[in-house]
């Protein structure tokens, strides 16, 4: 069985003391991990749904994803990451908080769990 662990550390980038200034909202996941992320999702939990925000494709080790605006009306937002495994298996990480127009990093490494989950149509949409 595939167990992995991963770190939710963010830093800010841009302290902005008003979410509302119209500024974009903008992250970068690093994949701090010994394995590339495959089929990377980025997506916003919005109540009870998902949204995609975007399908990003591999995050080799090591890498960042540079800057993915998000586009959202919530002044508060909980973004998640999917990937998929070699072995076919999907997981899905906690949320990370962002407030509406600032920029942030957030590293994935060791320390956050991602739980196994099933193939949705949310990840793969026709």
């Amino acid at each position: 069985m595939f167990a992995l662990t991963l770190s939710a550390c963010s830093k800010n980038d841009d302290s902005d003391p008003d979410p509302q200034s119209g500024k974009e909202t903008t992250v970068n996941f690093k994949n701090e991990l010994e394995i590339p992320l495959t089929k990377m999702m980025v997506g916003i939990y919005k109540g009870s749904s998902v949204k995609l925000a975007k399908n990003y494709g591999t995050l080799a080790i090591g890498a960042s994803t540079g800057d993915i605006v998000i586009n959202d009306d919530d002044d508060i937002l909980q973004l998640f990451v999917y990937f998929e495994d070699d072995d076919g298996v999907y997981y899905s990480s906690p949320g990370f908080l962002i407030d509406k127009g600032q920029k942030k990093t957030f590293n994935i490494g060791r320390s956050t769990s991602f739980l196994k989950i099933d193939k949705t149509s949310f990840m793969y949409p026709k």
